[in-house]
């Protein structure tokens, strides 16, 4: 089976977000407040004049791109690994590994595509799973089947707050653009979820 990196757009491919920054995932009706548009080709694409009504704090400035790899781990282990059963002294030294993992001069702005995110909250899989079905009470009767498909979610795009930019979410916070393994391979891109997560 090919790496999910083979299954990106080699072409053209945008990410969208709500302007007024009211979409946070957290509601199935938040649907449409997001969209990721791909493209095979970029023949006939030139730029837009920007609407007139655009907030200026949703007119971001223009940056270029340097893609590098790097290693990431889960902060939800958990999840990961059948029987999870860490002691307090295994557990703390997962979390020591993972505070030291990236570089210094690396945790300013963390964009990322593909591999884990860096949360600020709770599980982007769970979430997306469950508040993409319409489910967003504990007590719904679809949660625990639901919740078998939990792991079959992953990151697709991390926008990190980059003040460079003039790109702030809420206080500081990121967005998460998330897929499901078969729409990735697929290139099924219309079915991705949002989550805004924020301290």
């Amino acid at each position: 089976m090919m790496p999910l990196v083979c299954y990106l757009p080699r072409e053209c491919s945008g990410f969208f977000y709500d302007a007024q920054q009211e979409t946070y995932g957290d509601d199935p009706a938040n649907r449409g407040g997001w969209s990721v548009i791909y493209r095979k080709d970029a023949q006939g694409l030139k730029r837009a004049t920007v609407p007139a009504k655009l907030p200026k704090s949703s007119l971001f400035k223009a940056g270029s791109v340097q893609f590098t790899r790097e290693l990431t781990l889960s902060q939800v282990p958990n999840l990961e690994i059948a029987k999870y059963d860490w002691s307090d002294d295994e557990q703390q030294k997962y979390d020591d590994l993972l505070a030291n993992l990236l570089p210094q001069e690396k945790r300013a702005f963390r964009h990322r595509l593909l591999g884990n995110p860096d949360l600020i909250q709770d599980d982007l899989r769970e979430q997306s799973q469950l508040i993409s079905h319409g489910v967003t009470e504990d007590n719904d009767p679809r949660q625990k089947q639901l919740e078998e498909g939990v792991k079959a979610w992953q990151l697709l795009f991390q926008v990190d707050t980059d003040e460079r930019l003039g790109m702030r979410w809420s206080s500081a916070g990121m967005l998460y653009y998330t897929i499901i393994d078969e729409d990735l391979r697929a290139q099924h891109f219309e079915n991705t979820w949002l989550i805004l997560q924020a301290d």
